[in-house]
């Protein structure tokens, strides 16, 4: 194995670089790191949308493939056309969302 449990989420890289990430220095040999609880993660990402909605605001999903289904999936060369469609809404909520009250 290329990992060392240190506890049941809290792991050390013993062997090589994450093939994963782009960025050596971010998971590597020697370094630690925890498994994520991802019901936990999925819940966060729902409070999250309902938040924002109550704001009037949207986000969406540009990402490609994956699990999270909490915001509409969009393709990503497609996001910027809906954003510029809506750029007065996104500024006007923007400015609400920012403005002391």
């Amino acid at each position: 194995s290329s990992v060392v449990a240190n506890s049941k989420r809290n792991l050390t890289s013993i062997k090589d670089d994450d093939p994963n990430h782009f960025d050596p220095r971010y998971f590597g040999a020697g370094r630690a790191y925890h498994k994520p609880r991802m019901e936990e993660t999925f819940l966060r990402f729902e409070q999250a949308k309902n938040f924002f909605d109550k704001l009037g605001v949207e986000i969406f999903n540009a990402g490609i493939g994956g699990k999270l289904d909490s915001f509409p999936r969009v393709n990503f060369s497609d996001l910027f056309s809906i954003l510029k469609r809506k750029k007065n809404t996104y500024f006007y909520n923007l400015v609400l969302w920012l403005t002391p009250r």
